[in-house]
């Protein structure tokens, strides 16, 4: 028998009948069965690995979320550059580097190497804007003018008269003692003061601005003038083997093409010495050499002023031939070519012009005839110095002696007639006289009148008067004799003292040329003299005995005129600096 329902069951039941009713009359067993079948149909398939059973359809929405996850796009595993076999940033940018590093210095070697044989002039010039391009035609006219039969210049009339002993002047010998000496008439044609006045009162050359005129593109080592008289045409040599050429007298036209019109349009026309805004300075440069122009010298053969001599530290003397147009090797120093031993200077024997002498930073003098073939590079080599030799000249009128000044302190005065020669070790010329500085000397040069002027960096200039009894009496010596000791007491070494000395600051620094003293070789008033750079940018001049000519300043002159030179007669004076600028003073 059924228990009797309790009144609340009843109640109970009947919402629920109701709640059926109302549930079929809204359709939603329907909607509900399409569901689970739309369900059924985007079911994933299990692999093997997947054992479990389908969800239940009351997880429908759980496994809606699962599958719409799976379906995105899976971002990669990071992975360090280590692990995935790629070099950090930093290591390539460094590779890189030194590569770069590297083949830059394989290129600056190449660029020192010392290229041998002749060279053409034509493949070398290039015209002073900062541009190794092409040739300029004109520049190039320019220059050929200036050295080949034009009016400007000629050939025969230069070294005449810038010998110590011209023609006015012929050579003397004296008697004195059983010794015969050199003297000459020097009788000075002005007094010292009117002298002083005249060098004082030189001015700077301004037709153009000095800052436009850059003779070289890097520091300048060693200037020269021509020896004509009728302009300054000034040579310049650089750090990098460059030798640039200044005609101060005829500026480049920017826009003439035909220069021969040009010439005549010159000498047809009056002298204008005020700026033109289409003239530049007439500059060429030559890159004849691969490290530091430290010489340049013209043949003193009167009838070759086209020769242009030229020493460098790539261990090369080279032969210019401006004629020819053709630059010569005549001698090279036998060393590595990457590694170079430098020649720091060169000097003639007097007016001998087949006789060449020249040093190295390595303290030795050698001796070439260049008569001799080219191909022969055969050179007496002595030893004068355990160090480098900054600076050595030829005795002009008693070319047997030579003075020579070292890094080891010394100014030594050598005799070429008496060599020392002995074996298993390097020949040595008799050694007359020693002169010992507290610091190491840059240069010692003759004159004219048997003086020498030495400077260093003990930051004094010293003369030399070697026109004394010891002097004269090393003259007596037979050129045939050839001594193997130089200990014997007929002649031993001496003290030498100065004559005159000046203060001068000489402490140059790393970016300045060293400063040094030159001569004015043949001065037409009879008067020795020379000049020297100052670092307050200005020029000196002195005389023999240690008086001051001039002190030469400019505000446009705004670099130190390091390497500072007189032309050999006139009285012009020549400044360069570590630009490359040059300041002329006439």
């Amino acid at each position: 028998m059924t228990p009797e329902l309790s009144e609340f069951e009843k109640r109970r039941l009947e919402n629920i009948k109701r709640n059926q009713e109302l549930l079929k009359s809204l359709e939603f067993d329907s909607i509900n069965d399409s569901i689970v079948r739309s369900a059924l149909v985007s079911k994933p398939i299990l692999t093997t690995r997947s054992k479990r059973a389908v969800p239940s359809t009351t997880s429908n929405k759980r496994r809606t979320h699962h599958i719409a996850k799976t379906n995105e796009a899976v971002a990669p595993l990071r992975k360090s550059r280590r692990l995935q076999g790629i070099k950090a940033d930093d290591e390539v940018a460094r590779e890189e580097a030194e590569k770069a590093s590297e083949a830059q210095r394989d290129l600056e070697v190449e660029k020192r190497t010392r290229v041998g044989g002749d060279i053409d002039l034509e493949n070398l010039l290039h015209v002073n804007d900062k541009s190794e391009a092409a040739v300029d035609d004109r520049a190039w006219e320019q220059m050929w003018y200036n050295f080949s039969g034009g009016e400007k210049v000629n050939e025969g009339d230069f070294f005449d008269k810038i010998k110590y002993k011209d023609r006015n002047e012929p050579k003397q010998v004296k008697q004195e003692d059983g010794i015969d000496t050199y003297s000459v008439n020097r009788n000075k044609s002005k007094s010292i003061p009117q002298l002083r006045e005249e060098i004082s009162s030189l001015q700077l050359d301004q037709r153009f601005d000095p800052a436009d005129i850059r003779m070289t593109p890097e520091r300048i080592f060693s200037m020269a003038f021509h020896p004509t008289l009728n302009k300054p045409l000034i040579f310049a040599g650089d750090k990098v083997g460059t030798l640039g050429i200044w005609d101060a007298f005829n500026p480049l036209n920017k826009q003439e093409t035909d220069f021969k019109e040009r010439v005549k349009k010159e000498e047809d026309e009056d002298e204008d010495n005020e700026p033109n805004d289409e003239e530049q300075p007439n500059i060429l440069q030559l890159k004849i050499h691969t490290r530091t122009v430290s010489s340049i010298r013209f043949s003193p053969e009167s009838t070759n002023t086209t020769k242009l001599f030229t020493s460098s530290y790539d261990g090369s003397i080279r032969l210019l031939d401006l004629n020819k147009k053709v630059s010569s090797e005549m001698y090279v120093y036998p060393s590595d070519p990457r590694n170079p031993v430098a020649i720091s200077d060169l000097c003639f024997a007097g007016s001998d012009p087949n006789l060449l002498y020249f040093t190295t930073l390595e303290g030795q003098m050698g001796r070439k005839d260049i008569r001799q073939d080219t191909k022969n590079n055969d050179a007496d080599l002595y030893r004068l110095h355990d160090k480098k030799i900054g600076g050595f000249h030829v005795n002009p009128i008693a070319p047997h002696l030579v003075v020579t000044a070292s890094l080891d302190r010394t100014m030594k005065l050598w005799d070429m007639r008496m060599i020392n020669k002995k074996e298993d070790s390097e020949s040595t010329p008799h050694l007359c006289g020693v002169y010992d500085s507290r610091l190491s000397i840059s240069c010692a040069e003759w004159n004219g009148n048997n003086n020498v002027v030495v400077n260093g960096y003990d930051d004094s200039i010293r003369v030399f008067d070697f026109n004394t009894s010891f002097a004269k009496s090393e003259l007596k010596l037979e050129s045939s004799q050839v001594f193997n000791n130089l200990d014997d007491k007929e002649y031993t070494t001496e003290t030498l003292v100065p004559t005159a000395r000046v203060k001068h600051n000489c402490q140059t620094g790393r970016w300045v040329t060293i400063l040094k003293s030159h001569w004015q070789q043949s001065p037409s008033d009879r008067i020795d003299r020379f000049v020297i750079g100052n670092m307050n940018r200005y020029i000196d001049v002195y005389t023999a005995d240690g008086r001051q000519l001039a002190h030469l300043g400019h505000p446009l002159m705004s670099a130190v005129p390091a390497v500072s030179q007189f032309h050999p007669t006139c009285n012009w004076i020549v400044g360069g600096s570590a630009s490359g600028k040059a300041y002329l003073w006439k």
